[in-house]
């Protein structure tokens, strides 16, 4: 089992403790120092950082939804919207508001340490810059990407049996407004089930691994060079 695989995720609700917390945070120290321990000289740490950059500059476009150029409350606003629609749900529905909330807990997650000049705006340098710091910072990565994990998974798994289908995927790429090609569930997969614990271990490569061919970097469709 990888390094990435055994980070804990929230889904045990209130019966986590401050322990399990620990035991993520070292997990992904680990995994920290694993990626670091890969890299041997000056030109391969210039590879990996620009295999992250443009993980960063994807995730970022899929994110600015009305393509202004800045990442914005609204945008997250919109997503939430996409699904709502895509699934049919009312304004007024309690799994409009969970999808709502849920998608704005990531826009203020990434607003508190990406927005450094508090304008309400996050440029792709600041997300560059917050992404630097996330991937640099076990208990930060913790905090912005472990924590957030259920709840991301919760709104892909549609119908709640604890695994992500090929359908379910897809409505995610179409709602988050990137093309999913048809191989990439099979990529993403590896012939698993995709459950709470691969879709974890899939999002922390998409963030941490230096390998072009990890199987995490196909979690929001095929990157751009």
């Amino acid at each position: 089992m990888s390094v990435l695989h055994r980070i804990k995720l929230g889904h045990r609700g209130p019966a986590a403790n401050d322990l399990d917390q620990l035991e993520a945070q070292d997990t992904v120290r680990q995994g920290l120092e694993g990626c670091l321990q890969k890299m041997d000289c000056m030109d391969e740490i210039e590879t990996v950082s620009s295999l992250r950059q443009a993980k960063v500059r994807h995730l970022f476009n899929i994110y600015d939804a009305d393509g202004n150029g800045v990442l914005e409350k609204f945008d997250f606003q919109s997503i939430a919207d996409n699904f709502a629609r895509a699934r049919g749900l009312e304004s007024e529905a309690d799994s409009y508001r969970r999808l709502r909330d849920g998608s704005l807990k990531v826009w203020s997650r990434l607003q508190q340490h990406a927005d450094k000049n508090g304008d309400g705006k996050i440029t792709l340098e600041e997300m560059l810059s917050y992404h630097n710091l996330i991937t640099h910072d076990p208990a930060l990565f913790q905090e912005q990407v472990v924590s957030l994990t259920e709840g991301i998974f919760q709104v892909l798994d549609s119908d709640s049996d604890g695994v992500i289908t090929r359908g379910e995927y897809f409505e995610f790429a179409s709602c988050l407004g990137f093309q999913a090609l048809p191989e990439d569930y099979e990529l993403i997969t590896q012939g698993q089930e995709f459950t709470r614990e691969l879709f974890q271990e899939r999002l922390s490569e998409f963030f941490l691994s230096p390998l072009a061919d990890s199987p995490g970097n196909r979690l929001f469709g095929k990157v751009p060079k």
